[in-house]
């Protein structure tokens, strides 16, 4: 871990919350307000797409102002890093608090869900559409507050930006929570992308699952296209019909039956909470977050009647409480049983980060040789909280086992560790250690030496779906220049960036930047090229040519923007049209008269077409 700075800016720095590859998330304090604040922080040389997204999400929030919406302060460069300085919000993430309670009632889950709305409905007033709308990005602080955060992703009206950071390694979404029209294109959906992953959400807050696996399989896309879900109450059987048909509308798969905006449900929302209600549903939230304990309990008769229960309860929890925490054997099986913890160190710059490293243990009882699996032995490893400059250290729970011989099976990524032991019983390890030590295995994990990288491509024609692997060449960046790609060449290796370009004529260039693990030696990359669009050029001496391409009255633009427009009726003496390269039919139809054309785009080529209207014969001719 990297020295904490005690200042950034003119931030001073209270402490670090996270820290990865691409930067760190810092607690500080604001010099004017004197109040605390999140500061982001991003550090990447090379990638300027994604630091032109990290820069565009600053400047988009710092244009907010509303009280349900994470608020930006300040965003700025210090030598090689770019920094955000939000609001500090003390509390839970709502992702967090479904899990804490399984799900969350009717009530609570329409007070969160307006609260969204709020927010959403402020965000697209200012032509932004979030486009990541989940419960990890709805924070809850301790006051019951909801506040939406995180739009790194976010599209905005009239921004060019967007068009050249979302081409390049970006998943625009979370496949669970998004509508089936981001699936097929995230550039160009609108804010009802938003509204059906907010019915997504209350979904969730209802049952405690979601309504869409989280691993994204042809079958359950076909499920999310469908709008093929589970419904609510057959998981929850207390969910409400309102809640039941406002999620219908809110995650309809067809857009024209979602609702258009969400004006109409706040208005609900509106006439549901007076100003009381409102903060009696805030205080609630706020003890949830708090973790207090509401029970609604209807009168004292009741009370009397469930006393026993609880006590029952109660000496039942204390009792698990006990066991849990080893008092059994401590006490009660000093003689009988011993206890150990299994330790790990992970170098802090090792190419993975904490949460990601595989860990998986299996132990064994050892008779001769003779080895007997032992239960449940896939232990949970925590990061212990012991302050390191140079390892993450890793250790089980204290396990206590019977007194005897032990075989410990360790697998750590791609490494495989195996260790033999003696069990002494607790009051043998508290003679010979200090009382609350057991014993502890130790094991030194390092990062695996590179490999020979071995990538393979399939190149097709982003429209047609035309395999064009054998007609496009291939780069690769050496050095700060691009050369062209050698199949046998055998120097590239694992746990390096490689960087590849793919080039053919006709169609747009498609550069990949990747940071190969030292563990992935297959690279398989599939690219889907652009192809580059003509231009249909037609001049006319007569105003009010109507014109049908392929029989409708509408075209798809040629360009990456890839959008459906209306044909109008040609005013201008000349007109341009943006079509991909392929073969059209062209109807043009002028006072009575319609002639057919055929006509074929091809790449970065213009396609003249003159069509005159000889007044006296009233006819129209192609020149």
């Amino acid at each position: 871990m990297a020295k904490i700075p005690s200042k950034i800016g003119k931030y001073e720095i209270e402490s670090l919350i996270a820290e990865g590859g691409m930067g760190a998330v810092y607690k500080g304090t604001h010099p004017t307000l004197n109040t605390p604040v999140i500061i982001k922080k991003l550090t990447l040389k090379d990638d300027d797409q994604i630091i032109q997204r990290f820069n565009r999400e600053a400047r988009l929030m710092m244009n907010f102002n509303n009280l349900n919406i994470v608020q930006v302060f300040d965003h700025f460069k210090v030598g090689d890093s770019y920094y955000i300085v939000q609001e500090f919000i003390d509390g839970i993430n709502l992702d967090a608090l479904i899990k804490q309670n399984g799900y969350l009632n009717n009530e609570m889950a329409l007070y969160i869900t307006s609260e969204i709305s709020k927010a959403l409905y402020y965000a697209h007033s200012k032509g932004v559409v979030h486009r990541d709308i989940k419960p990890a990005n709805i924070l809850i602080s301790r006051d019951g507050e909801v506040k939406l955060v995180d739009f790194g992703i976010a599209s905005m009206e009239d921004d060019d930006i967007d068009n050249d950071i979302t081409t390049v390694g970006v998943t625009l979404g979370t496949p669970s929570y998004m509508a089936p029209e981001q699936f097929e294109n995230s550039k160009s959906v609108d804010k009802r992308a938003d509204i059906y992953s907010l019915g997504v959400v209350l979904y969730e807050m209802v049952t405690g699952i979601k309504p869409f696996e989280s691993g994204l399989t042809p079958q359950g896309l076909a499920k999310i296209q469908r709008g093929k879900y589970v419904k609510p109450n057959k998981i929850n059987s207390n969910v409400s019909r309102k809640i039941i048909n406002l999620i219908k509308k809110l995650m309809h798969h067809k857009l024209k039956s979602r609702y258009q905006d969400l004006g109409k449900l706040l208005n609900y929302f509106n006439s549901r909470y007076t100003l009381t209600s409102s903060k009696r549903e805030k205080e609630i939230l706020a003890s949830m977050v708090n973790g207090e304990i509401i029970e609604n309990v209807k009168s004292k008769k009741r009370i009397i009647l469930l006393l026993p229960v609880l006590i029952i309860a109660v000496l039942g929890i204390l009792l698990k409480i006990a066991y849990d925490k080893g008092y059994y054997y401590e006490y009660i099986q000093s003689g009988n049983f011993g206890a150990i913890e299994i330790n790990l160190e992970v170098a802090k710059d090792y190419y993975k980060e904490v949460d990601e490293i595989f860990i998986k243990s299996k132990l064994f009882s050892e008779n001769g040789p003779e080895l007997k699996l032992i239960e449940n032995s896939n232990y949970h490893f925590k990061i212990d909280d012991e302050e390191s400059n140079t390892v993450h250290k890793y250790s089980s729970d204290r396990i206590y086992l019977p007194v005897g011989n032990y075989r410990l099976k360790l697998m750590v990524d791609g490494n495989l560790f195996w260790r033999n032991f003696y069990v002494l019983s607790r009051k043998e390890q508290k003679k010979i250690t200090d009382e609350t030590q057991s014993k502890k295995i130790i094991f030194i994990h390092k990062e695996p030496d590179p490999l020979p990288l071995k990538p393979s491509f399939k190149i097709v024609d982003q429209l047609t779906k035309e395999d064009i692997t054998g007609k496009t060449t291939i780069y690769i960046r050496r050095k700060d220049k691009f050369e062209l790609f050698n199949s046998s060449d055998k120097t590239l290796k694992t746990g390096e960036v490689q960087y590849f370009q793919f080039s053919k004529k006709g169609y747009y260039t498609k550069d990949y930047i990747l940071k190969i693990s030292p563990d992935q030696t297959d690279l398989k990359i599939d690219v889907e090229l652009f192809p580059k669009p003509g231009n249909l050029i037609i001049n006319t001496n007569i105003e009010g040519l109507k014109l049908l391409i392929n029989g409708k009255n509408e075209y798809i633009t040629g360009d990456r923007s890839f959008t459906t427009l209306k044909l109008e009726k040609i005013k201008e003496a000349e007109t341009t049209l943006i079509l991909s390269p392929g073969k059209y039919k062209l109807n043009i139809i002028y006072k009575g008269n319609n002639l057919e054309k055929d006509i074929l785009i091809e790449s970065s080529r213009d396609n003249n077409l003159s069509v005159e209207y000889n007044k006296e014969r009233k006819s129209l001719q192609l020149k």
